[in-house]
């Protein structure tokens, strides 16, 4: 159709990248009767070719009137992302999480990719990227990850005091975890901050240690920290703002790493070792 032709036009002009997914709101035609908010999702799939192949429906309230005007429905975005914001021909991917399963660009308010008239144009553009292999599983960690399970560390920040930090396991069910938290003083012991409790799935706990397979290296290692020495896996991570994570995961205890350190250059910008973990 010719409105498919233009989002096709406007879509090439806004990026070529094979296999990726664009999100866009914009807003109903005039006169139609569109509900609150007049705007919606849509989805746009991009080919190898980079040649936009479909248009999927959104979301309710949407849905109803996108039924009559596009055939798929399937418009949910991939978990584990990160956004960027684009602005002034530049975009700033500072915010994002290196250790997204996806890259998400958004591009928020440029007009020179506006579909309509006032659309607000919001657009998202997924991007799949390849992940190193994970030393647990979400059962492994479920399994190991047991109630009661109490961690404590030790974390150190270039210009800042060291701090302890505290985790306990206080929920657990076939589905994820529930971890109190809370920071103290290393030396007295004085409490610094408690957080609310937090609940994820046993796959949001894994998804942590996600981290892209061209800026990751893999290998066995032993060390040895305040709780003991292990045998590890060790990953190094070459991150893109510059920085180098080396992270070491003990073989026999699900979880997060018995030590992390990132440094800039010869700089250690960041240290997180284990003090201790037990379990009931």
């Amino acid at each position: 159709s010719a409105k498919a032709a233009v989002m096709q036009w406007q879509w090439k002009k806004l990026v070529d990248v094979p296999n990726a997914t664009a999100f866009v709101q914009i807003p109903f035609p005039a006169g139609s009767a569109a509900p609150q908010p007049e705007e919606c999702l849509w989805r746009f799939e991009v080919a190898k070719s980079g040649e936009l192949t479909t248009l999927a429906a959104p979301e309710s309230p949407c849905a109803s009137w996108m039924l009559d005007r596009l055939a798929a429905m399937d418009h949910l975005p991939p978990p584990a992302t990160c956004r960027g914001v684009y602005a002034g021909g530049t975009l700033d991917l500072s915010g994002c999480p290196k250790n997204a399963q996806h890259l998400v660009k958004q591009i928020v308010g440029d007009k020179r990719f506006a579909f309509a008239p006032a659309a607000r144009n919001v657009v998202e553009i997924v991007i799949p990227v390849d992940l190193a292999p994970h030393v647990f599983d979400a059962a492994a960690l479920r399994d190991g990850f047991v109630l009661g399970t109490k961690l404590r560390f030790r974390i150190e920040q270039a210009g800042k005091e060291p701090i302890e930090e505290r985790w306990e396991v206080t929920g657990h069910t076939e589905s994820g975890c529930t971890i109190a938290s809370q920071t103290v003083n290393p030396t007295t012991g004085a409490l610094i901050e408690q957080f609310d409790e937090g609940t994820a799935t046993w796959e949001e706990l894994q998804s942590h240690a996600d981290f892209p397979a061209h800026l990751t290296s893999i290998s066995a290692a032993n060390i040895t920290v305040p709780a003991g020495t292990f045998q590890t896996v060790r990953y190094t991570v070459q991150e893109e703002d510059g920085t180098t994570k080396v992270l070491h995961f003990s073989k026999t205890l699900p979880g997060p790493p018995v030590s992390m350190v990132v440094k800039r250059g010869q700089e250690v910008v960041m240290s997180m070792v284990l003090l201790e973990r037990s379990a009931p």
